[in-house]
């Protein structure tokens, strides 16, 4: 089994029993980075923007690479009296019904407006398209016409100055469509209608991506396989089964196990059977509703479960703290410091299997991570670290557990 990185912090086995991307622009405080943990994609764009075609533009090498890949300074055309863009060829097919997801990192130049778009016809999400402003400096987008918004867009931006930006829509015509990807310099007043500074408003590009897809994905050069991250049994340094134990992390759920916001989004130690006759423990937001739960195997064969209510619109696309702790005949789940579900229990099946960051043992649920910690949850004399009072003061921190 081999283990490649890639400079765009791609890691994965040979084997797929690992494989995440290390993301250092959306995380949930400064001084770490984060895991992504996705489905499998398929970029199905050119990423070298210098083989793109222009439309009143100018693409030159800018001399320099960001995280190994070739960037590029995008500036209008001095003698345009018009948009100036760039535009993905070939076109892409995109399936009736379908949803499409365009990303790029990009870093301010000599104007901080960027925009991304699909091409303009009416069977976008909108109708005419939809296209999305991005604020380089301040971290913010809007819709260039509000009255036609796309499925969704985000910004998220590194320290360095290079944010990702990324735009979503849906084909509603009905019927598979060519579509393309489009990248607008936008100048300084945040319009793309030329304001005759001839040649002077620029930005610079990096990693293009274009998925059929509903939600974007972190960037790869060509496919990758399903995101995975597991954690033998013997690397926990607890047993599950009869240890008191604590697992704690930074989350941001993008999608779930089914692609989209209903399946699965959760964390497990162990593996589900029919039959309960192994150990399993899973937490996090259940599958076809929303709802936290906490999920046990008992060793007498038996499972048992509690859950509360969540809200959706405040759980997906942002970051949460979340802690599962186990501590005698008791598994309690916490988000954002408060205590959110507790289970009851009396002995746990016997476990031979580890953790699973990503999900569970068959499939991943689609989100990114920070600051995982893992271990047992008492001192070495036995006294409770992880108390109610602990798990906020950490919760309100915002810093990395070392610290």
């Amino acid at each position: 089994m081999a283990m490649s990185v890639t400079e765009y912090g791609l890691v994965k086995n040979s084997d797929g029993s690992m494989c995440f991307t290390i993301r250092p622009d959306d995380t949930p405080f400064p001084g770490v980075c984060s895991l992504a943990l996705e489905e499998s994609t398929t970029n199905t764009t050119v990423t070298t923007l210098l083989s793109w075609s222009v439309s009143h533009a100018v693409i030159e090498d800018a001399g320099e690479k960001y995280l190994g890949q070739q960037v590029v300074k995008v500036k209008d055309d001095s003698t345009a009296d018009t948009i100036h863009c760039i535009y993905k060829v070939p076109n892409q097919a995109t399936p009736a019904d379908s949803y499409r997801s365009f990303s790029v990192y990009a870093k301010k130049g000599s104007t901080k407006y960027l925009a991304l778009s699909f091409s303009g016809y009416s069977y976008w999400t909108g109708e005419n398209g939809a296209e999305a402003v991005f604020d380089l400096v301040n971290e913010t987008w809007e819709w260039a016409d509000p009255s036609k918004p796309g499925e969704s867009a985000f910004i998220h931006c590194s320290p360095d100055g290079w944010c990702r930006c990324g735009i979503t829509a849906q084909n509603i015509s009905g019927s598979d469509q060519q579509t393309r990807a489009n990248i607008f310099v936008y100048n300084s007043n945040g319009s793309r209608t030329y304001d005759g500074t001839g040649g002077n408003n620029y930005i610079y590009v990096v990693m293009p991506q274009d998925e059929i897809k509903r939600f974007a994905t972190s960037f790869v050069d060509g496919s990758r396989p399903k995101g995975w991250f597991y954690v033998p049994l013997e690397s926990l340094g607890f047993d599950p089964a009869t240890d008191d134990w604590v697992i704690a992390y930074w989350k941001k759920p993008i999608a779930t196990s089914t692609g989209d916001l209903t399946g699965l989004n959760i964390m497990s130690i162990g593996r589900y059977t029919n039959d309960y006759s192994v150990g399993y423990v899973y937490w996090g937001k259940r599958y076809n509703g929303d709802r936290f739960r906490v999920h046990a195997v008992q060793s007498d064969g038996s499972g048992v479960g509690s859950e509360v209510s969540l809200d959706p619109s405040t759980y997906f696309n942002q970051w949460h703290f979340e802690v599962v702790l186990r501590v005698g005949n008791e598994i309690k789940y916490y988000y954002d410091g408060q205590l959110k579900v507790s289970l009851t229990i009396t002995d746990l099946q016997t476990f031979d299997r580890g953790l699973y960051v990503q999900g569970y043992a068959t499939d991943v649920c689609n989100s990114l991570y920070a600051n995982v910690l893992y271990g047992k949850a008492k001192d070495s004399s036995g006294n409770l670290v992880w108390t109610d009072s602990y798990i906020q003061e950490v919760y309100n921190a915002r810093a990395p557990f070392a610290k």
